[in-house]
């Protein structure tokens, strides 16, 4: 949770700035004279909108941009415009649902636009519907499913030789294996996307790049460099206006120096940070904030004021089951609990301790599995590598092992009918020798009652030669 602070305001593949005051867009939008020019300017207030963090006027001007852009497609469905305008309409609202909170709806509303892109064949489009697909799969810590994303969104990328974004997938990609607790690897693939933002100018992720390698190094316990990182990175986005950016540095800073016993600079790092997410109405993150408020409190033994500030927390942590937060918040209360001698209350708030670290660890050892996976599938894998020759050698394997047990399959098909064959043969074999002793035999018989039935015949003639007729035996009988 504390080291994917800025990712929850890099919601798509690519940061666009607002170059023009909100009240002309609006003046444009009136002026427009045909439905076309109203959608993109549609867009570029949505877009502006996204970049402030107005959620409320964002959810407006998004809506009424998918209203008009589904009517048109309505209209013309064929039309590869038409198609384009709806489908980004419908990342939009994806977007506008990540910032909500509501995952399963943004990846329907994404999933939907992929499936209007693929058909109008827009590379570029799907690479970013994959990028932010994986955005949102990170954020519900399904590790496997966002990182098979950013391949996807990788391997186009590299299809359309757009080094410039590939930039971005690296960096996603090296957020995963943070997340997985892989450093070395998550260092590497930021460290690969550094040079390609340098050279692109594009000084917005490299404030992303430079944050999350002061994560990574705070990790590791190597503070200065770490501190180092942070302030590059707070640079950049100072160089660009992003502010929500140098909020979410500010915070990372606040724990370093709470960390270096500094709890009145960590306090001050701190309420930026929540003023911030108050203004972007951000309000799952509002629970970290406050116990980082609670924490720096509590190191100025402020204990009264860091009850409070821990109990919105825990509040607000509820709502969105985040039980990392709230094991923290509790193990905070017990501490302070037991500072007053309330030991009552401390072991109450023990007892809830207890039961969000079994929901937390449960939730550690499914990502556990994960790692152990995607640590070992990519053991091998080298920074310079080409994902895509990766993932192709990994088709082509599976292919070999589909080819070899078909192979098998079909080894072991026709062994089974040749011994049926064999079996066939042999029984025809001996059916047909017990034929002909059969008609053998019934030739011998035949053959024997020929001549039992001449010896009767002949046997008969000798009797009748032998015994007087008829007429001789009445000419005497007379006499």
């Amino acid at each position: 949770m504390k080291f994917c602070i800025l990712y929850l305001f890099f919601l798509s593949g690519f940061i666009l700035k607002a170059q023009n005051n909100i009240d002309s867009l609006k003046d444009a939008l009136l002026l427009s004279q045909n439905d076309s020019l109203k959608i993109k300017t549609l867009f570029r207030i949505s877009n502006f909108y996204n970049n402030s963090g107005n959620i409320d006027s964002l959810e407006k001007y998004v809506t009424a941009t998918n209203s008009l852009a589904y009517i048109n497609y309505l209209k013309d469905s064929t039309s590869k415009t038409n198609i384009n305008h709806f489908a980004n309409s419908i990342m939009y609202i994806g977007l506008y649902k990540n910032k909500q909170a509501k995952y399963s709806d943004a990846i329907k509303q994404y999933q939907k636009a992929e499936n209007l892109h693929r058909k109008n064949n827009n590379l570029d489009r799907l690479a970013i519907v994959y990028n932010d697909l994986g955005i949102v799969y990170k954020s519900k810590r399904e590790y496997k499913l966002a990182l098979n994303n950013y391949l996807k969104s990788y391997e186009i990328r590299e299809l359309l030789n757009d080094s410039k974004n590939m930039a971005g997938v690296l960096h996603n990609i090296g957020h995963i294996y943070h997340s997985l607790n892989n450093l070395e690897f998550a260092i590497k693939y930021v460290n690969k996307a550094i040079p390609i933002n340098k050279l692109n100018s594009n000084f917005n992720w490299l404030g992303f790049n430079y944050n999350e390698l002061g994560l990574i190094y705070k990790e590791l316990g190597k503070y200065k460099i770490a501190e180092e990182k942070f302030s590059i990175s707070k640079k950049y986005f100072e160089k660009v206006g992003f502010s929500e950016g140098i909020s979410g540095v500010e915070s990372n800073l606040g724990d370093l120096y709470l960390q270096n016993n500094e709890p009145n600079k960590a306090l001050n790092s701190y309420n930026i940070f929540l003023k911030d997410m108050i203004r972007l109405n951000n309000t799952s993150e509002l629970a970290l904030a406050y116990i980082n408020i609670g924490k720096a409190y509590i190191k100025l033994k402020k204990f009264n004021i860091a009850y409070e500030e821990i109990n919105k927390a825990i509040l607000i942590a509820n709502n969105f089951s985040q039980f990392d937060l709230l094991e923290e918040a509790h193990l905070y209360l017990v501490k302070i609990d037991s500072s007053r001698n309330n030991f009552k209350s401390a072991f109450n708030n023990f007892k809830l301790y207890i039961k969000y670290k079994d929901s937390v660890a449960l939730e550690k050892n499914n990502k556990k599995v994960i790692e152990t996976k995607y640590q070992t599938e990519y053991a091998t894998m080298h920074i310079t590598d080409s994902i895509k020759s990766v993932e192709e050698n990994k088709i082509n394997e599976l292919k070999i092992n589909e080819e070899k047990t078909q192979k098998k399959l079909l080894t072991g098909f026709i062994f089974v009918i040749i011994c049926v064959v064999i079996f066939i043969l042999n029984r025809y074999k001996a059916s047909q020798k017990q034929r002909k002793i059969i008609e053998q035999q019934k030739t011998e018989v035949e053959i024997k009652q020929k001549e039992i039935l001449e010896s009767i015949n002949y046997a008969k003639r000798i009797q009748q030669s032998l015994l007087p007729t008829n007429k001789y035996l009445e000419r005497n009988i007379k006499k």
